[in-house]
């Protein structure tokens, strides 16, 4: 024990040095065996209590690490004994901290171990304890207390056990009617001392869990012991809130507040099985009565929360009709209803001094604050959220009074008194907008009441501006006449001016945020919006860049962003008012980037919302969007850079490249500067390279020549390297990037790269090998037959120089790849694609290359006849319907050119349109391609024709020859 004492002087030590050695010596003696053992031990001795308290920390934040496994080298089978015997010896030692961190210890010793391993774990903590004895020794009671406290955290860890929870069943046979009966002792004698009080509290927070678990699926038993509880809980409830009223013992709300989180849960796990629960109707009045009888606190005791949240469900379950069969008595009339929702508005919605203090000395804070939804500790949106679940269910009478209340309100003279009255009624009317709006009739309520309010004056009128500027905004959504929307965008800008008195900070900076709400709506038409817009985006700007606090910030972005994309909805309605406005305020929004950029470092949750409205600014400027360049790049940069912002925005950066590219009229220098930086985090980013992937394209679409006569090496090199572990998304953007490559730009520009990166090689050897799946296999032929459409000679020369570094005769790998082309072809399915693969065997067979000629008449024929047989078919079908014929073929992507308006559009049509595929019928380049063939054979068509096809099948030649003719 010396050795350990002194090793845990030294880890307390004042001194630095002595301290750093003691660590690093208590770190290499916990990985020795049996040390953990020791030091429990030692805090159960006795020693001096600090270094004893060292002692248990240290146990407990190093056990339960050990003890998981089983074969731990750290805990002998004997440690583990003495560990378990010894936790329960902890109930007597002389220091409540040491006591309840060893329960702690023995919590988590009790998830792992019971039953498997200390079947007897909760017998051998009972066997320790005589409540006989604790009524009349210190001694016992303070060791019953201890113990119903490590109890209470055993069921709590044993409880969290979600799946094949196979201790459950026995710890509840074993502990709940011991527990029942120790929570009643204890409620007996709560005023005898604390520590009675303290046992009533965990048993009854043991006994709420063993209730609560697998509660929706428990036994008759189970449920008739849960149901006794629960009543056993009613019944003592007010007797405890009097108790409490009456002392000046605070841990009872610690009592009250297991009562009535164990009423909400048990509510909220089944709301049908509660309302069955005999006499549960009594805790209404009585939970009701402890809210109008305690004044409104923005931090009250949890039992208030848990009050309001047991009330909010059960006025929305228990409505006259829907009568629960079990227990008819589980009714509130909507009388009742109606009054606890008088209540709540005229009591908890208002505001208070402290929140008009909070308002004056950080408004922007309190924007922010007072619009966050935290229900579950706030009890102005709980009782917000009460309300608004109470109007859904009890529409007709909720409705009305809260409409009756709206017209008394409006009524009311203007005192300050009056405004926050009226403030509270206005929230409510706000938060319960589309289920009140027919009854309210909002237009007639915005033309008598809140346009006339909104212009007084006076800066007490600011809490009533604020409130009708949210109020507007939460009307928007509904639908609306454009009068009324004219006169909301009126309002708004109203509020928006900083001139006026009662618009003050809060009310401008709500004003600019609830825009994104109205501008962000089905109802929205960008003509009714467009003549606010000259004065409302200043305003905008001018927040924007005066607010302090980056939650604020984002949202008023928000507005920005919302608005930005107006600009490009209104382009398809006129596409030159958009672009003037759009150059107007896009400098003005362009300036104030990089200072709101760098006052944001840090926090990627509003740099992405700088992205976004970027993003946004693009499409609107369009063509113009080039003047953005300067800002643009070093921010998509920046937002990919690892050593900054690329693992939280570097998806809003990539959009905004996408966009921007979209949007470009031309490739700019610092465009082809980013585009080494797409390669690479193609290359080398799994988690980006889908996103990054259509970047990659949009700059082939923007300049063909140019991109890949400098960057195919790098691209083909990108690709080749992600081809072994892309998943089938990635995999498809990989072959329209290598498809698209062979239809824009010229072979001079790309071949050579296919060859030296190994590209070419590796498809080949994929595709021989055959090892993945046919459909992706037929996309390789696919490609291949685009080369061969593009320059026969040069797909040839690509399969000599693979072959050649394959050291397999080119023969051979010929041979091989047409058995690969033959074997897909049933996996082409799409007109385009099985014309696209004939067309690619069509030019090998005009190359004359004896290996592809040898397959002429059998697999090369039989996917001629298959297709020329398709062609006519269709034929058919077309004159039968009196349709015309269609002979070309269009490339499918002429059905996916891009977002309107976008400069992208226009190129992608130019490079589709020119598909070489698309310019020609398949009978005739099927018919050139064989009468090249047999032009260019030595001894001329007639020794090809005999060759080839006099020795065949002449079954296959004579119906080749068939479906030419029919077809051609």
């Amino acid at each position: 024990m010396s050795e350990v004492e002194n090793l845990l002087q030294n880890a307390v030590s004042q001194n630095i040095l002595q301290l750093q050695q003691a660590t690093d010596e208590l770190d290499r003696k916990l990985r020795q065996t049996d040390f953990l053992d020791l030091l429990h031990a030692y805090a159960i001795s006795d020693a001096d209590s600090s270094l004893r308290l060292s002692a248990i920390i240290v146990v407990k934040n190093n056990l339960i690490g050990f003890w998981r496994n089983i074969k731990s080298l750290q805990l002998s089978d004997n440690a583990r004994f003495n560990i378990r015997k010894r936790s329960i010896e902890f109930f007597d030692v002389n220091d409540d901290k040491i006591s309840s961190l060893n329960s702690i210890i023995l919590s988590k010793i009790a998830r792992i171990d019971y039953p498997r391993y200390w079947s007897t774990l909760i017998e051998d903590i009972l066997a320790r304890l005589d409540v006989d004895l604790a009524l009349q020794d210190a001694t016992h009671l303070t060791r019953l207390r201890r113990a119903t406290y490590t109890l209470h955290l055993i069921v709590k860890e044993i409880s969290a056990i979600r799946i094949a929870n196979k201790a459950f069943p026995g710890l509840y046979a074993t502990l709940f009617n011991y527990m029942l009966n120790l929570y009643q002792l204890a409620f007996t004698n709560l005023n005898r001392n604390l520590d009675w009080i303290h046992i009533a509290i965990y048993s009854h927070k043991t006994l709420s869990r063993l209730c609560l678990h697998n509660f929706n699926r428990s036994s008759d038993e189970e449920l008739a012991n849960s149901a006794s509880f629960t009543q056993l809980t009613i019944s003592h409830l007010p007797h405890v809130l009097e108790y409490k009223s009456n002392s000046d013992i605070t841990i009872l709300v610690k009592l009250i507040n297991s009562f009535t989180k164990y009423l909400k849960l048990l509510q909220s796990t089944n709301q049908r099985k509660f309302s069955s629960i005999p006499n549960v109707e009594l805790i209404i009045p009585l939970l009701f009565s402890q809210i109008t009888s305690s004044p409104y606190t923005p931090s009250p005791p949890k039992y208030i929360i848990h009050i309001l949240l047991i009330l909010k469900l059960t006025l929305a379950d228990w409505t006259p009709n829907n009568v629960n069969k079990d227990n008819p008595n589980a009714i509130i009339s909507d009388e009742y209803a109606v009054q606890i929702v008088h209540f709540l508005i005229a009591n908890y919605i208002p505001l208070t001094s402290q929140d008009l203090e909070r308002w004056d000395s950080a408004p922007e804070d309190w924007v922010y604050e007072d619009d966050l939804d935290q229900w579950e500790i706030d009890p102005r949106p709980c009782a917000e959220n009460l309300i608004v679940g109470t109007l859904i269910k009890r529409r007709e009478a909720v409705g009305a009074h809260i409409c009756t209340m709206l017209q008394e309100a409006s009524s009311l003279e203007a005192t300050s008194t009056n405004l926050i009255m009226k403030e509270s009624v206005y929230r409510i009317v706000g938060k319960c907008a589309e289920y009140l709006y027919d009854q309210i009739g909002f237009e007639e309520w915005l033309d008598k009441s809140l346009i006339p309010e909104v212009q007084i004056s006076g800066s007490d009128q600011r809490i009533l501006r604020r409130r009708i500027a949210v109020v507007l905004g939460r009307f928007s959504g509904e639908s609306l006449s454009p009068e009324a929307f004219t006169k909301i965008y009126t309002i708004l800008l109203h509020c928006l001016r900083p001139t006026e008195v009662a618009n003050d900070v809060a009310v401008q900076v709500t004003a600019a945020i609830t825009l994104s709400g109205v501008v962000d709506t089905w109802e929205f038409n960008p003509t009714l919006f467009e003549p606010f817009l000259n004065d409302i985006m200043p305003e905008l700007i001018r927040i924007l860049s005066a607010c302090e606090m980056v939650e604020v910030k984002l949202r008023v972005l928000k507005s920005v962003t919302c608005i930005i994309d107006q600009w490009v909805l209104l382009c398809i309605w006129d596409i030159q008012l958009t672009r003037t406005q759009a150059i107007h305020y896009g400098p003005r929004l362009l300036e104030l980037v990089p200072g709101l950029w760098d006052d944001s470092e840090g926090d990627w949750h509003f740099r992405g919302g700088i992205l976004s409205m970027l993003s946004r600014l693009v499409a609107a400027l369009q063509e113009g969007s080039n003047r953005a360049l300067g800002i643009v790049v070093p921010l998509i940069k920046s937002a990919l850079d690892p050593s900054q912002g690329k693992p939280f925005i570097d998806v809003d950066g990539i959009e905004l490249w996408q966009t921007t590219l979209k949007h470009t009229p031309g490739l700019d220098e610092s465009l082809v500067s980013l585009l080494p930086l797409a390669l690479e985090t193609f290359k080398n980013d799994l988690d980006l390279a889908n996103d990054v992937a259509p970047v990659i394209e949009s700059y082939i679409y923007l300049s063909p020549e140019l991109v890949l006569s400098q960057f195919s090496p790098a691209l083909f090199s990108a690709i080749n390297e992600t081809l072994d572990y892309a998943q089938d998304r990635l995999r498809d953007q990989i072959i329209d990037i290598l498809n698209l490559v062979t239809i824009a730009g010229s072979p001079s520009s790309w071949a050579n790269a296919l060859n030296d990166t190994g590209l070419f090689r590796d498809l080949f050897v994929k595709l021989i090998e055959n090892k993945e799946s046919p459909v992706y296999l037929s996309k390789f032929i696919l490609f291949f037959s685009r080369i061969c459409i593009v320059d026969t000679e040069m797909f040839v020369q690509l399969v000599r120089m693979s072959a050649a570094s394959l050291n397999v005769p080119e023969e051979v790998a010929l041979g091989y790849l047409l058995d690969r082309w033959w074997d897909k072809w049933d996996n082409l399915v799409d007109n385009y694609e099985r014309k696209l693969s004939a067309s690619g065997l069509a030019r090998l067979v005009a190359s004359g290359h004896q290996t592809v000629l040898e397959r002429l008449p059998g697999e090369i024929s039989n996917v001629f006849i298959d297709v020329l047989a398709e062609i006519k078919e269709r034929r058919m079908e077309s004159e039968e319907g009196g349709n015309p014929v269609v002979n070309i073929t269009p490339n499918p992507m002429l059905n996916e050119v891009g977002d309107e308006g976008t400069a992208e559009k226009t190129r992608k049509l130019a490079i589709y349109s020119n598909d070489p595929l698309s310019s020609f019928t398949l009978p005739q380049f099927i018919s050139h391609s064989l009468a090249h063939a047999q032009q260019t054979f030595s001894g001329g068509p007639d020794a090809f024709n005999e060759r080839y096809f006099m020795q065949a099948d002449q079954a296959v030649t004579t119906q080749l020859v068939k479906y030419m003719n029919e077809t051609l």
